[in-house]
């Protein structure tokens, strides 16, 4: 593939990215999170040679928390993905065929599983070891983003990587790819397929586990970025009116389903916001200022 087919989080060539790997994306993807889930598991003093300010240890973070970020993109290629290849009309081998229903289904899965609290909570190992910057040594862009200066912000990390997932899956190409693929072939998913699930995989779920470090507050804060992604995916508009109207649908389905299941404590605050937010953006999209999703420190090239 050439770059403009390359680079893009809507790009629909599943093969056609640049930091892809192995014979089976996948396979691959399952590799890399089970290789991230013992980096961060082992994450100590050790990563810092002895000379270095332990503030660093932030920096240090960023690549092994986000060590899923290529695949997740070579992920969400699957998902109203096709397979094309550039070619001369001598060639006789034009067309493009969509990424097969089973196959996306299955990216979908892992997809949504990235935005769940038992992938983005960082352990205890990590949280109680992050300290400041020291004097003269300031937080660049190499950084994850804080809101709780000087200290590290768990939730900063967290949206980083929920933000990562969501800008690929809710990119309006892709939505709207979705709805013609499923036009064509039912059994392929939809738009409300899509939506459905991210849904079920964040705001509906009531428990996290004890064992996931400030699992409900961890899950919230990748809700919001969910919803936001999703508003964001709307208010750009480059949807098609009648996936445009899908989005909305589901939209108006998150909305009640919120209002009747308030929830406790943080969790029924914003589930109550989010209903709140839903129903004043559907109804008037200027009367919501709406946030940008949040910064994810660069990756390529490393």
């Amino acid at each position: 593939m050439s770059d403009p087919d390359s680079r893009a989080p809507g790009d629909a060539e599943a093969d056609g990215l640049l930091w892809d790997f192995g014979p089976d994306t996948l396979k691959s993807f399952d590799a890399l999170m089970i290789a991230r889930r013992k980096a961060l598991d082992a994450f100590s003093i050790g990563v810092l040679p002895p000379d270095r300010q332990a503030g660093e240890l932030e920096v240090r973070l960023v690549p092994i928390y986000l060590l899923h970020r290529y695949q997740t993109e070579a992920v969400a290629r699957l998902v109203a993905g096709a397979d094309y290849a550039y070619s001369d009309a001598g060639d006789r081998e034009a067309g493009t065929k969509a990424v097969p229903a089973e196959t996306q289904r299955a990216a979908l899965d892992r997809l949504v599983a990235t935005l769940g609290a038992e992938q983005l909570a960082l352990p205890a190992n990590v949280l109680d070891l992050m300290t400041p910057p020291g004097n003269d040594y300031v937080r660049s862009r190499e950084y994850f983003a804080t809101k709780t200066a000087p200290l590290f912000d768990a939730f900063g990390a967290v949206e980083a990587s929920s933000a990562l997932t969501s800008q690929f899956l809710f990119a309006p190409e892709r939505l709207n790819r979705l709805a013609w693929q499923h036009a064509r072939d039912k059994s392929e998913p939809g738009v409300a397929d899509v939506l459905d699930a991210v849904f079920r995989g964040t705001w509906q779920r009531d428990r996290i586990g004890d064992s996931v470090p400030a699992g409900a507050a961890v899950q919230t804060a990748a809700n919001w970025v969910v919803l936001d992604a999703v508003l964001n995916a709307l208010d750009a508009g480059k949807l098609h009116a009648q996936v445009d109207a899908d989005v909305r649908a589901s939209l108006v389905d998150w909305q009640k389903w919120l209002a009747k299941n308030a929830g406790e404590g943080g969790v029924a605050a914003s589930r109550a916001e989010a209903a709140a937010t839903i129903g004043k953006y559907l109804a008037d999209p200027r009367s919501v200022k709406l946030r940008p999703l949040p910064a994810i420190p660069p990756g390529a090239p490393i």
